[in-house]
């Protein structure tokens, strides 16, 4: 019928209006609630005539938030009462002849047809669709009495205006429960207008969805489980071998600045989708595949270990694990899975660790597959603590080794006191359960050397790397050891106990000199190493300077450049590098570059001039400085005069 009021002409829409109203009152007293079908067709109707008669439509979509749980504790005559006393009790607010409905699964739905004030200039907050979503959240604050039952109906809410959502009753409808869903989301404490915006978020979810399904079925997964992939998928051996990747940040020992162990992270190579991990893991855990990834995750991240092993690299592994991993009733279950999966990479139990957080210790069942886990002799960390409300009774119950401390206790741990009273009480309180912490997101020398005095355990961040691709994992300690020169010399950083031995490690990783240098100077492009953590102005220089003939090595991560520097140090013939990056400073890696070969001539820029000043610069080894926003004919010059001299 909605179709059909869409094309009526006023007149047999006023006319459909009246033969409806003689139907009703023919029928007795209404209903309170209508069939949704029926209700569809209502909204239909008043938005027929709302333009001819000057008036505005308001939808709002009600949804009990526990309903689930009223299902199993009401009968059907309490639930069918209690669904009529709320609809008694929105009239109250919408008016005796608002059309309300229950669409099912407790999402309760009415439309309030209102005529707009002309000529005044009234305040939005005097206007139906300003007050009605505020007087049905109070509704909802207090309870409803049932067959002599309190019941208490949390709810959200979400709204959709005619015409600006949607022209049909169906269409109104569908954009004000997507409101209140995306509403449920937030957290549920207002209502929410619906906006296109909700629908792109929901189109992308299921792109990204059925990409991610398409991906696994064409990747080979431990087990042998119907994981619901689709059929008929086309494969590729790059789909099969390069569509995730597992990149490992290094965790580095405070005490004496070595690399303990790596975290392994996921990354999707899809430019397609370019979905990065905070999305597509959150898609992944909703819908389940969580559990068919994660077992693609422990056998990879087990196969690069034991390759690290293989090569003389003893490295722990730590592995994050999800509530459905281990809620997964799916054979075999997750801790047999692993043990399995230990065995056949010959990794010894104690050089594995898995991650999970503390919300996953209010589950029963993953309680007890947590403490599976840790009778296999795996160490079990506790993951973003304080990231959200922390339950220590269950922190206290937890059979864990570690507490990685989220970030949000380092941002502002520089500037701020709290933070750092704080995030030292954490600390302590780490200690004092017999636990490592692990402060994570350290980014900054100055959040690094705060901690140190702290007494934190451990660090993981871009201060000293980013995570790394695993056949560079086993560079990792030797790229830590180049900074420790760097932050050695600063007076305020807790130098490790075994300082004067980490020294001589450094020097046993650097190269020697290479006595017949001159065989670098064959014929060639003048090499470039090429330092900036910003990918857009290192992009645009490095082609820049390849179009005037000179080979660029580009990186982001100084410490990578630094690696690269060293294993060939004559190879190249000139290094430009920003003053400020994550894990060190411009001036820092300054030095390290003379430490390596004092000769190589060096290139500063910053967009810091009063920090960094060119006198400042050429003390600690410049050879030429620049300011951003750098001129290219002013680079270039640079460059020429630098490689003649």
């Amino acid at each position: 019928m909605s179709d059909e009021i869409a094309e009526m002409s006023l007149e047999a829409v006023l006319e459909t209006a009246r033969r409806l109203a003689r139907e009703a009152r023919s029928q007795g007293p209404q209903t309170p609630l209508l069939p949704i079908r029926d209700f569809y067709d209502a909204v239909s109707l008043l938005a027929a005539t709302a333009p001819a008669f000057g008036r505005h439509l308001i939808l709002a979509a009600v949804r009990l938030n526990r309903f689930d749980g009223l299902v199993a504790t009401l009968n059907r005559r309490e639930m069918n009462r209690l669904l009529e006393e709320i609809a008694t009790r929105m009239r109250l607010i919408v008016g005796v002849d608002a059309p309300i409905a229950h669409m099912g699964r407790g999402v309760i739905v009415t439309c309030l047809s209102f005529e707009a004030p002309l000529g005044l200039a009234l305040p939005d907050s005097v206007l139906p669709d300003a007050f009605l979503p505020d007087a049905l959240l109070k509704m909802f604050h207090g309870p409803v009495v049932v067959e002599g039952q309190l019941v208490y109906l949390p709810a959200t809410i979400g709204i959709a205006r005619y015409p600006e959502h949607g022209t049909g009753g169906e269409e109104l409808v569908n954009a004000a429960w997507l409101a209140a869903q995306a509403n449920a989301k937030a957290g549920g404490a207002k209502c929410h207008v619906y906006h296109p915006e909700i629908t792109q978020r929901l189109r992308r979810k299921r792109f990204v969805e059925h990409a991610l399904r398409q991906t696994l079925s064409c990747m080979a997964i431990p087990g042998e489980l119907d994981w619901g992939m689709p059929t008929g998928s086309v494969c590729s051996s790059s789909t099969e071998d390069d569509a995730f990747e597992l990149v490992y940040q290094p965790k580095v020992d405070l005490e004496n600045l070595t690399v303990r162990g790596v975290e392994a992270l996921l990354r999707w190579n899809d430019p397609e989708v370019a979905a990065g991990p905070g999305e597509f893991i959150a898609i992944a855990e909703e819908t389940g595949l969580i559990v068919p990834l994660g077992r693609w995750i422990v056998h990879r991240a087990l196969a690069d270990q034991r390759r690290w092993r293989a090569g003389g690299t003893h490295l722990k592994l730590a592995i994050n694990v999800s509530p459905a991993q281990l809620a997964s009733s799916l054979m075999p279950r997750f801790p047999e899975f692993l043990a399995a999966e230990m065995t056949a990479a010959e990794s010894d139990p104690a050089s594995v660790e898995v991650e999970i957080t503390e919300g996953i210790m209010a589950d029963p069942g993953a309680r007890a597959a947590i403490a599976e886990i840790a009778a296999l002799g795996v160490h079990i960390a506790v993951d973003d603590f304080g990231k959200f409300y922390s339950n220590l009774a269950i922190l206290s119950s937890i059979p864990a080794s570690t507490l990685k401390i989220d970030k949000e206790f380092v941002d502002d741990i520089v500037g701020d006191d709290k933070k750092r009273i704080v995030a030292q009480q954490v600390v302590t309180l780490a200690r004092e359960l017999g636990m490592r912490s692990i402060m994570e997101g350290v980014e900054t020398s100055e959040q690094l050397e705060i901690l140190s005095t702290l007494g934190c355990d451990a660090v993981q961040g871009y201060v000293f790397s980013r995570p790394l691709a695993a056949e560079l994992v086993p560079l990792a300690q030797s790229n830590i050891a180049m900074l420790v020169r760097s932050f050695g010399g600063r007076r305020s950083f807790r130098r490790p106990s075994n300082y004067p031995a980490l020294l001589e490690a450094v020097d046993d990783c650097l190269p020697e000199p290479v006595p017949d240098a001159a065989r670098f100077a064959e014929a060639r492009k003048p090499r470039i190493l090429l330092i900036d953590d910003e990918l857009d102005l290192c992009d645009a220089v490095a082609i820049g300077l390849e179009r005037l003939g000179y080979e660029v090595g580009a990186f982001l991560n100084p410490i990578l450049a630094l690696s690269e520097l060293a294993k060939a140090p004559y190879a190249w013939d000139l290094v430009i590098t920003d003053e400020r990056m994550p894990g060190m400073n411009g001036l820092q890696l300054l030095q390290a570059v003379k430490a390596i070969r004092r000769e190589l001539p060096v290139l500063l820029w910053t967009g810091y001039g009063a920090e960094a000043t060119e006198e400042l610069a050429r003390a600690h080894g410049a050879d030429a400085y620049l300011e951003k926003p750098i001129a290219g004919e002013r680079l270039a010059e640079e460059v020429r005069i630098i490689l003649a001299a």
